[in-house]
């Protein structure tokens, strides 16, 4: 192999689903539903009342600091709610006063969390069952997350069966983003972007949110034309870090992100994705595991779609068929059901393959190995989770399966420098509590899956990107990763965004 084939990168100077509604009639556990210790009541799993079924939730209350009460929650992933409805209902019966509610947590400006609490008026219980509900209206306001809430005022036992949490999304109506993910140089006022909403001549409402949690939210409104078109006209500039702009209207919302880079960093990149001259369409083809597959519509991918497109306009796209917890022998399962791999009958979230070879690419990046290279409790870390011989033998068969369908240009990409400390205290409390105890990132087990991966790249003439050796030993390590060490903070995704592209601008890349 050439040594041009091998992409060399320069390390930087510097519970639920929130789209998906929920319905349980408790038949196993209390699906998600806590009472914490330092709040009044008991939660449990019951059989003694069911409404359908056989089981129910029960909720006993208790004194607690001298007050009588029972509280539970639910705590949920979802945001980006302003514009919209959460409906909260269920079947009660027992004793005592019930309410349904939501718990709201906005911003205080300070940054910290202002928390409220909402309910509905209180329902007496008795021997029949009733219904309570508490619908969370969002269509004008902000908030940044919602947890629904019951609550048994005084004393009281309540059986509760049935509940619904339901993001409520007008079925005649659609808002959608017209535009993708922005990056926005420091200084400069959000861009016009712009979203359509199904019926025209109404009044959209625009919440332009910094991740800077001492912002509050930039609320404006304009008019939607005859064709349902509203343009965000940029009102706002924010510091540098994660922007979220949401247009809603009829209990419906769209959401773009964007980020906002210091001046020199974004005059940096700007200059690299200048360099990268884009002759005709390129259709990228990005197989990942969770890095990739989380965050959709404000990860790596599309801040890497961003600065492709920002000197060559609408012509790189992306089929991003990323799967959260993949590792290459999935992946391979999942491509060619007939592989003599576990599980390739039935791989985990199959469909998104099924669209694979739906249209020709261009380009194909592979961005593996976080999973391949974990260690679990179980194992005593021992061993990585695919063994290295595996994951070669399986890395050679994948390249050879996309090139009996495609011509493009493969780029293998080693995994990124995890927060490995992070993910050991993580590790470490997961096992602690029943968990598989996983750790991510152990050199002994990702410094040879990545000479494994360069050598594989030489044998089969692909080309190969190592993330791994710029990030590592990087004294902002810890800015890029969340709490799990693992997945990335906005700024860790513009991080590996910009090393790929610069990759990727090498002369001797795939676009050179």
């Amino acid at each position: 192999m050439k040594i041009s084939k091998v992409l060399t990168v320069i390390a930087a100077a510097t519970a639920f689903s929130a789209s998906a509604d929920f319905h349980h009639t408790f038949e196993r556990n209390t699906g998600g539903w806590v009472t914490y210790n330092y709040w009044g009541g008991k939660t449990t799993r019951s059989t003694e009342a069911a409404r359908t079924g056989k089981g129910s939730m029960k909720m006993v209350a208790t004194e607690k600091y001298k007050k009588v009460y029972a509280l539970a929650i639910c705590p949920l992933t979802a945001k980006n709610l302003s514009g919209t409805k959460v409906r909260l209902s269920f079947y009660a019966k027992g004793t005592g006063n019930i309410k349904a509610g939501v718990l709201n947590y906005t911003r205080n400006g300070k940054g910290g969390e202002k928390m409220d609490w909402v309910y509905c008026q209180p329902v007496t219980l008795n021997d029949q069952w009733q219904k309570v509900e508490y619908i969370a209206d969002y269509t004008t306001s902000f908030v940044e997350r919602c947890s629904p809430a019951i609550r048994i005022e005084g004393e009281g036992t309540a059986y509760i069966d049935d509940l619904d949490i339901i993001f409520e999304k007008p079925k005649a109506v659609v808002m959608k983003s017209l535009d993708g993910h922005q990056i926005i140089r420091e200084g400069a006022a959000l861009p016009k972007v712009k979203f359509n909403f199904t019926t025209p001549d109404e009044t959209i409402t625009f919440f332009a949110i910094s991740g800077n949690t001492k912002n509050m939210p930039v609320i404006t409104s304009a008019i939607n034309d005859e064709k349902g078109n509203v343009t965000y006209e940029g009102a706002a500039t924010f510091p540098a870090g994660e922007v979220t702009l949401i247009a809603a209207a009829g209990g419906r919302n769209a959401v773009t992100y964007g980020y906002v880079m210091p001046a020199a960093e974004y005059d940096e990149l700007d200059k690299v994705a200048a360099s990268i001259k884009l002759a005709k369409p390129l259709h990228i083809l990005y197989i990942g595991d969770s890095v990739t597959d989380f965050e959709r519509d404000n990860n790596h991918a599309d801040k890497l779609s961003f600065w492709l497109n920002k000197h060559n306009p609408g012509k790189a796209s992306f089929q991003n068929l990323a799967v959260g917890g993949d590792f290459i022998t999935r992946v391979e399962g999942r491509m060619d059901k007939k592989a003599n791999l576990p599980g390739s009958q039935n791989q985990w979230r199959q469909y998104m393959y099924d669209p694979i070879f739906n249209r020709p690419y261009d380009l194909i990046l592979i961005f593996l190995g976080h999973n391949d290279c974990a260690s679990f409790y179980k194992a005593q870390y021992k061993v990585p989770q695919v063994a290295l011989k595996d994951a070669e033998a399986s890395y050679k068969r994948v390249i050879e399966k996309l090139r009996a369908k495609s011509k493009a240009p493969i780029v293998l990409i080693t995994p990124v420098a995890n927060n490995v400390e992070v993910s050991k205290k993580q590790g470490a409390l997961s096992a602690k509590y029943g968990g598989p105890g996983a750790i991510f990132g152990l050199p002994e087990f990702v410094l040879p899956f990545n000479a494994m991966l360069k050598k594989v790249a030489a044998e089969t003439n692909c080309y190969f990107i190592d993330l791994y050796s710029a990030m590592k030993g990087n004294a902002d390590i810890p800015k890029w990763f969340v709490r799990d060490g693992i997945h990335f903070t906005p700024a860790g995704n513009q991080q590996v965004a910009g090393l790929i592209l610069k990759a990727l601008a090498e002369k001797g890349s795939p676009l050179k």
